[in-house]
């Protein structure tokens, strides 16, 4: 007895996030279209290179999981709102934080450029999903159903269950 109300406790845990996801994937593609964006997506993570056209894109450094790479960045909530972005949870670029606040995070974050690597599973896995074959110069947005993002637990400012944007500049690829 014990045992079926398990699994239907956990098979209706599965549907409903099977259900939030699908959700959250739906918002995705309806953003990204009706922004006519070329977006490619892999396992719940949708990518949109913003800068493709850039000379020499075609022969820059390509991130893989053998490599690691200088990154700026800044992290959002999705909104199906004009630019996609909701509230910013976290960044390392300081133009993007109002002064008024910026004298308090900067005890907290590191605002310089961090060097990440897609081995390291410390690294959310949509981003590591995201990045891979991502170049050098590439202006990246990546869009993350939660549970690639921090899931479906709080985490600091993130509510759980929250779609992320994730906006990156890869400044340098290092092999």
């Amino acid at each position: 007895m014990i045992a079926a109300l398990a699994a239907l406790v956990a098979g209706g845990c599965s549907k409903q996030d099977d259900t939030l996801e699908e959700t959250q994937r739906t918002s995705f593609t309806n953003y990204l279209k009706g922004q006519q964006y070329a977006y490619t997506e892999q396992s719940g993570v949708y990518r949109y290179i913003t800068n493709t056209d850039r000379e020499g894109y075609g022969t820059a450094p390509v991130l893989d999981g053998e490599s690691s790479a200088v990154i700026d960045f800044a992290v959002y909530a999705f909104s199906s709102g004009s630019s996609g972005k909701g509230e910013l949870y976290y960044t390392n670029r300081k133009d993007l934080i109002d002064e008024e606040s910026l004298t308090d995070l900067e005890h907290y974050w590191p605002f310089e450029p961090q060097e990440i690597s897609l081995s390291d599973s410390r690294l959310v896995k949509g981003v590591r999903l995201g990045l891979d074959g991502c170049r050098q110069g590439d202006s990246v947005q990546l869009f993350l159903v939660s549970r690639l993002g921090y899931g479906n637990k709080p985490l600091g400012l993130v509510p759980a269950n929250t779609p992320l944007v994730w906006d990156v500049v890869v400044n340098q690829v290092v092999k």
